[in-house]
């Protein structure tokens, strides 16, 4: 079981909102793609730490929205692998489209060879 960590906010000294870490980041950007992930399922969520750059963060959100969110982003990863792999057409046509260009650069290359040394023997 994963362990949370809790952060309380105060105003007043008075508590006002407790927020739970759900994940940790290496990059700002990633923490920000998964912070609009949870926004765009109406989870109120936040980046904190050092998120500048590249240097990352820890997504955060309220303690009761931290099974939903934990859900969400491990659904958003998934998909995203999936994603990732493509279907097998699109690996076949980019293989094919890989050596007819390299079969192409083949030929105009042996095209200039051939130019070149009937213009060298002075044929």
């Amino acid at each position: 079981m994963k362990q949370f960590e809790t952060i309380v906010f105060t105003s007043g000294g008075y508590p006002t909102m407790e927020l739970i870490t759900v994940r940790k980041y290496a990059t700002a950007f990633d923490a920000e793609l998964a912070r609009r992930v949870l926004e765009s399922h109406g989870i109120h969520a936040v980046i904190s730490g050092d998120a500048i750059g590249f240097i990352g963060g820890v997504l955060q959100v309220a303690e009761s929205d931290k099974d939903r969110a934990v859900e969400l982003l491990e659904n958003a990863v998934t998909h995203e692998k999936d994603a990732a792999v493509g279907p097998a057409w699109q690996e076949s046509f980019c293989k094919i489209v890989f050596w007819s260009i390299a079969i192409l650069v083949g030929l105009v290359a042996a095209g200039i060879l051939i130019s070149s040394v009937a213009t060298w023997f002075g044929q």
